[in-house]
Formats: C-alpha cells, structure tokens, sequence
C-alpha cells in the first residue's frame, strides 16, 4: 500500500514589525488646512527649504552681529584687571601712602564687573576709576556713595557731559512747547528748548538732548522745577523770545489751530545735591573741587 505523503504543516511567516501594512489614518489637520486642501499642504512643502534657509541667515546674522563684537567690547579680567589698577594708581599718585586704603567690596566689586562691560567707552570707563580711586583714598572715601556705580552704568558719555557742563555754567532753563487749548486747558507736549545748546554739552541733536535731561531726572542728578528758575545771565533774553516765537506762530495759524495756541512752560533746571557729590568723586579730572561745592568733610549734603 503506497504511503501517503504527509504534508507539513505552513509555517507563519513574521514580519517585521516595520513592514506590517497598517491602515492609513488621517492626519489631524486644522480646520485651515481642510478647507485649502491638497494646495495648502503642496505650499507648506515649497517653503520648508526657504524656512531652513532663512533660519539658518538670521543666525548667522545675529552672530556677526552681536556676539562677534563682544569679543572686543568686553574685556576679560586679565585686561581689566591691568587697566584699572594702572589708571586707578594715576589718581592716586599724589596721594600719600597712609591715606591709601582697601576699597568698600559694594563699591570695588560692581564697579569692576561693570568695567569689563565699558572697556570701548573711554569716558565711562574713566569714571569707574575715578570711582575707586576716591574710595581707596580716605580723605574722600565719605563722599562715595554706593550708588555711583549704578549711576555710571545708567549714564551716556553724552550725559556726563551735560553734568559737567551745569557744573562750570550753573542752573538752566527748559522751555517747554505746547499746544494748549484754550477751552479746556489740555495741551500736547512736543519737544523742549534750553537755555543752553546740545552742541555745549556734545550732543548732536536737540532730541538726544531731551532725552538726555529726562534720564538725568530719572537718576536724580537733576531737578526740574516749573515753580522755579534762574534769572539773569541769558534766560531773560531767552524767555522774550520764546514768548515771541509763541505770539508770531499763533497769529500766522489761527486759522488752522482753532481753538488752541502754542505757549512755552518754563521750568528751571539744576544739578542735585547727589549730582554734586558724584562730580565731586566720578568726574573730578573735568571739573574743579570749588565748582562743585562739596567739602572733603561733607557727609550732610545728600
């Protein structure tokens, strides 16, 4: 009897789990994207590569431009470290030895982290050193104060300029420009004139000068006081004038200004006593001790 053939038995095949087929789900698109339809999503595949690209420009970009300078502008303490302590030994040359003295750590510290910052800016940079030089002698370390570190960081060379210049040429004037009106008594601001140019003090233009004045009262380095003024020297001259450039402007516009008139608000301007203290300390090489005020002694007038 012939033997039946035994068939064996089909092995499973196993599939790699990678090449098992799997129902195609749809995506979950937005609402947006329902609506356009297959030219939405051939769009979004056009501009894949011009995002690539531009992403890759703007990093370059920000590259060159603000971390590639700071390897010049910032300085390492190594230089810092040299510079100051040889600028700082200038100030205090004729000083004698005794009356030199460790600086105050709230001063010495902040003031060094900050220079590593302001090594391109030679008027900030000297202000710092001046900074610790009067700290280190002990004649003048009562008038520092710890604030004159913040101040310095706050402050434009430009700025510094306009300290300097109050303190040679004394209280100033700003006019203020205003279209008021005459009904109501509201008025707009836009922009000042003073008794002194932007060109005395460095400044470029009138409008950095503004500028400048309001961070100076921000900082408190400067009063404005519409109640009180300086008289004498050239404000008189200044206030007639002003008042004439009013009187011609409104009766060459009153037939497009209505109801309101350009007037001058007229506020007087001077250095605080902390402003006469820091030039005293920080800005000591530009402007004489008597034209300041300020005492050795003086540990009251602030």
């Amino acid at each position: 009897m012939a033997k039946r053939a035994t068939q064996k038995p089909k092995l499973a095949v196993e599939t790699e789990p990678s090449k098992i087929p799997t129902e195609k789900k749809p995506a979950n698109r937005k609402p947006i994207d329902k609506a356009l339809g297959p030219a939405a999503e051939d769009f979004g595949d056009e501009v894949k590569p011009l995002g690539k690209e531009l992403g890759t420009l703007t990093v370059r970009t920000v590259r060159s431009l603000l971390i590639k300078p700071m390897t010049n502008v910032v300085w390492g303490v190594e230089k810092c470290g040299a510079w100051i302590s040889e600028e700082v030994a200038k100030y205090l040359k004729d000083v004698s030895p005794e009356k030199v003295v460790e600086p105050d750590a709230r001063i010495s510290l902040p003031a060094l982290q900050a220079l590593m910052y302001a090594g391109d800016d030679e008027t900030i940079r000297d202000m710092f050193a001046q900074l610790l030089a009067g700290d280190m002698n002990s004649e003048t370390k009562g008038l520092v104060h710890p604030s004159f570190v913040e101040l310095i960081k706050q402050m434009t060379a430009d700025e510094a300029k306009i300290i300097i210049f109050f303190s040679k040429n004394g209280d100033q004037i700003e006019f203020e420009r205003r279209l008021v009106d005459r009904n109501t008594g509201d008025f707009i601001p836009f922009g000042s004139t003073y008794t002194f140019q932007s060109t005395s003090t460095g400044n470029d233009a009138p409008e950095n000068l503004n500028v400048a004045i309001s961070n100076l009262i921000r900082l408190g380095l400067i009063e404005k006081d519409s109640n009180k003024y300086p008289k004498g020297k050239n404000s008189d001259e200044i206030s007639a004038a002003m008042d004439q450039v009013a009187e011609n402007y409104n009766i060459q516009n009153r037939d497009n200004i209505g109801s309101r008139s350009l007037e001058f608000s007229k506020s007087g301007l001077w250095l605080t006593p902390l402003a006469k203290r820091f030039t005293r300390i920080c800005l000591a090489n530009k402007v004489p001790d008597e034209l300041t005020g300020v005492k050795v002694d003086s540990t009251s007038d602030i």
